[in-house]
């Protein structure tokens, strides 16, 4: 057996700070040396020495900590005044912090004596930082003062006046020095936290000051935004804060501005909304929820000023997703704060969502997936029974409708022939597709975009199908169609990426898996049916001992990669369901709706249902000069005619090649209506005499209705040789 090697003398003969040794320090046992050895480089500060020193004290290094703490938590505070290479020394002063808990006479003589002017320091340096517009040190600076706070918050009681304000103008920033978005909830936590300095008896005093100015600061944004531009619903105006500077001037600065303001006062929203507290807070529910509302009552179909600029509009619609994102924060942060609170304000909200959702585009993707998450939690706040039946019935039909690309597109496997066309032009159109894949217009599977909105329907369908109120055609409808995609996925996925693939299986299994705990025969499903969705989902152990007491016994106990036969009526669909089906537009074999594109040919050679009107008109009828009478000349035969009782079987003539010419008109008398016409020359009037003037013109004109000719079918209509190369084709 090898013998093991010694890590500890591993980090011996490492410099000090290096890589390596952080590298190796989780895996060794730091001796008392090599600890003096970095503390000997924090002290004189060293690049790199601080993460060493973080490293040893989250290792779990008691006797590092108390022995060098003060002096690193010092070395520290003098390294914060400077406000020069910051970053890894917060990290250290916020695991010092930390892990001083560990030793409570170590807190009680080193760390707690400090922290008065710790927070002084972390104060002065976000001025610093701000200033000089310093971003990546500020963002690491509030983060440790937020941490800071949650542990020990009274230290930082006598600076909230001057942190707050310079927080608060922080988000206000407009124009070049505009803050970048992601100090924006490191700011907003740490505004939030400032709440519990003056103790938790003041609480809720300043937590409803805070909240009110939050809101303020969402509307004033909102107003910069919609101002000169949109018509919005009345609703009811909210002081704005007095550190909100006037918004500029010009609708495209004003818009710029207005929506970084919304977005900055939305995470100080959130982040009051996710303080913990024991003590009871008073939210402004119904402000909190039209303030969300307002921002997703924002629309495409939304009227807008007649004096809007081009560019303004085009500006404003181009930031509607980001507003949606900051109503559907606000609303689903509500939602988990107060919980049952928002009950009195559901229909309100879910009408207002439902409708933006039904009029999104389908290439939104991204607000699509956030608007239905948000459904998705909604629906697992409150049961779908708490809410009025027209809102799942139409989240359902959207979750249908938005899966129809996948019932409707079958990807063509790899090698496959293209499907053969029917008419005249089955070659060429072999042609166009090997062409337009060398082209690459080939058809684009769909993306990890549509991936993740597909996901997100399958998830709200499973949380809409317990609804006890659902009609019982549109359940059924839904239990179909997810069945039909998990058979149609195993054999063809119209997904660019495997993963997506899997990705969206592995959902519709969850929303089968799910469907089996319905009450089987009510809600308008068929008896049995369970039994026909067990067939087609893979065999698990886990599975089979889940549903194992919903089986009936007289169901034999084997796998069945088929339904049974009895289950088989589950597929035959009803009038309501196919109403249902063609009214969200999915279509099926059977509908007439997938019809093989035909070619401009084929098109015009289509017959028309309106009557044709063919008139048949003899020469004798044509107002030109009546020439002088003729004999009608007979056939020329190679053979006089026998008589009637005398003809025998004999071999017949060969017909004229040369095509006949037109008899002489000859006045005659028209023939009477109603009589057929006569025959056209066959093989029988050979050998008979020719006809006579009687029967061969006729002075009137005739009418006749051609009905419309059926050319579904190729073989009624025989092919005329054209001379071209694709008619030789189409006989192969």
């Amino acid at each position: 057996m090898a013998s093991s090697v010694a890590l500890p003398d591993l980090l011996a003969p490492l410099p000090v700070p290096s890589s390596a040794a952080l590298a190796l320090l989780p895996l060794a046992a730091p001796s008392a040396k090599w600890a003096a050895r970095v503390h000997a480089a924090v002290a004189a500060r060293e690049a790199g020495a601080a993460a060493l020193a973080r490293a040893l004290v989250e290792r779990g290094e008691g006797e590092a900590l108390v022995k060098y703490g003060r002096a690193w938590l010092a070395t520290c505070m003098i390294v914060l005044t400077e406000a020069s290479a910051v970053e890894p020394h917060l990290a250290l002063v916020h695991s010092i912090v930390a892990h001083a808990r560990a030793t409570p006479e170590f807190e009680r003589e080193a760390v707690l004596p400090a922290l008065g002017k710790l927070a002084t320091c972390l104060v002065r340096l976000a001025d610093a930082l701000a200033a000089r517009a310093e971003w990546p040190p500020l963002l690491a600076t509030l983060e440790t003062m937020h941490a800071l706070l949650v542990l020990h918050p009274a230290p930082f009681a006598p600076l909230v006046p001057a942190l707050r304000a310079s927080l608060l103008a922080l988000l206000s920033l407009t124009g070049p020095s505009a803050r970048p978005h992601a100090l924006d909830r490191p700011a907003a936590d740490v505004l939030a936290a400032l709440h519990g300095t003056r103790g938790r008896s003041s609480l809720a005093v300043n937590w409803a000051g805070g909240a009110r100015e939050a809101l303020g600061g969402l509307a004033a944004g909102l107003s910069a935004i919609t101002a000169d531009a949109w018509v919005e619903d009345p609703f009811e105006p909210v002081p704005p804060p007095a550190v909100v500077p006037q918004p500029p001037v010009d609708p495209m600065e004003r818009s710029a501005v207005g929506l970084d303001w919304l977005e900055g006062w939305t995470e100080v929203v959130l982040a009051l909304l996710r303080v913990q507290t024991n003590r009871p807070l008073p939210v402004p529910v119904s402000a909190l929820i039209a303030a969300a509302l307002r921002c997703l009552n924002l629309s495409l179909d939304t009227p807008t000023t007649p004096y809007i600029s081009p560019q303004h509009h085009a500006r404003l619609v181009a930031a509607l997703p980001r507003i949606w994102t900051c109503g559907a924060l606000v609303l689903a942060a509500t939602v988990d704060a107060v919980g049952d609170h928002v009950l009195l304000h559901l229909s309100n909200v879910l009408e207002t969502t439902v409708s933006l959702l039904e009029h999104l585009p389908v290439a939104m993707t991204e607000p699509r997936a956030q608007l239905l998450s948000l459904h998705a939690r909604l629906l697992r706040a409150y049961h779908p029974g708490a809410l009025h039946p027209d809102y799942p019935a139409r989240l359902l039909k959207l979750c249908l409708s938005g899966l129809r690309p996948l019932l409707e597109t079958r990807a063509p496997a790899a090698g496959a022939p293209a499907p053969a066309k029917r008419g005249k032009k089955r070659a060429r159109g072999h042609e166009e597709s090997l062409v337009s894949s060398l082209e690459g217009r080939r058809r684009r599977g769909l993306g990890e975009a549509e991936a993740d909105v597909v996901v997100r329907l399958l998830e709200l369908a499973a949380l809409l199908h317990p609804t006890p109120r659902l009609a019982p055609a549109l359940l059924s409808l839904s239990v179909r169609l997810h069945l039909a995609l998990h058979l149609s996925l195993a054999a063809a996925s119209p997904f660019a990426a495997a993963i997506d693939t899997a990705r969206v299986r592995a959902a519709v299994e969850a929303v089968l898996d799910r469907a089996m705990l319905l009450v089987e025969g009510e809600g308008g499903l068929g008896r049995d049916w369970k039994v026909l969705v067990l067939s087609t989902l893979p065999a698990h152990a886990s599975s089979s001992a889940r549903y194992a007491h919903l089986l009936h016994p007289s169901t034999p106990p084997l796998h069945r990669p088929l339904p049974p036969l009895a289950q088989l009526h589950f597929f035959a669909e009803t009038d309501d369901e196919r109403a249902l089906r063609l009214e969200l537009e999915i279509s099926a074999s059977g509908d007439g709706r997938a019809q093989q594109v035909q070619d401009d040919d084929d098109d015009a050679d289509k017959a028309t249902d309106v009557p044709v009107k063919v008139a048949r008109i003899h020469p004798a009828s044509v107002g030109a000069p009546d020439p002088p009478p003729a004999p009608v000349a007979a056939p020329p035969m190679s053979a006089p005619a026998a008589p009637l009782a005398l003809l025998t079987p004999a071999p017949l003539p060969a017909l004229p090649t040369a095509a006949p010419s037109l008899p002489a008109p000859v006045e005659t008398q028209p023939e009477p209506a109603g009589l057929p016409l006569p025959p056209a020359g066959s093989f029988m009037d050979v050998g008979r005499s020719a006809p006579t003037t009687e029967t061969s013109a006729a002075a009137s004109t005739e009418v006749l209705a051609v009905p419309a000719a059926d050319t579904s079918d190729d073989e009624r209509i025989p092919d005329l040789d054209s001379g071209s190369s694709d008619e030789d084709m189409d006989d192969d």
